[in-house]
């Protein structure tokens, strides 16, 4: 793959809704979960609960691993049935994920993802008391890969 980050790749993660996050159980096996997420400073980050159980499994393994795909078009079969495809892209992150410390920086991390996510505003601010009932999952990008399977 091309060591040059297409420019689109930037856009879905600065865009996309939800992002899957997989992280690794107590027997090994890997769990996925959509999440909501904000990309910010080259880092994704990710709020919880204080007592989920991403956060006991990345306290036990911090290796963790994000996809995003972006759905443009759905192209139906035209022949065989398995030639149905979609035209497409995806991205997909290594990394390490570590729980963000210190309120104030967890507020401007909670700031930013109402923001992403509710752009028009109509909540109330985000206060250092909002701080205290969840947690933030800072993840430090390690590999980043994207394929594009654009389709006409």
């Amino acid at each position: 793959m091309d060591k040059t980050k297409p420019a689109w790749v930037e856009g879905l993660l600065q865009s996309a809704e939800i992002i899957h996050l997989a992280t690794l159980k107590e027997d090994g096996a890997p769990i996925l979960r959509p999440v909501n997420f904000l990309y910010e400073d080259g880092k994704i980050y990710i709020h919880t609960g204080p007592e989920s159980g991403k956060i006991a499994q990345i306290l036990r393994d911090s290796r963790v691993c994000l996809e995003i795909e972006q759905a443009l078009k759905y192209i139906p079969a035209s022949g065989r049935p398995c030639s149905a495809t979609y035209s497409c892209r995806s991205v997909v992150v290594e990394g390490t994920a570590r729980l963000v410390p210190g309120e104030g920086r967890k507020q401007a991390i909670l700031r930013g993802m109402m923001e992403k996510y509710q752009p028009e505003g109509g909540y109330r601010p985000v206060t250092l008391a909002d701080t205290e009932i969840v947690a933030i999952i800072e993840v430090e990008i390690q590999r980043l890969s994207w394929f594009d399977h654009l389709r006409d």
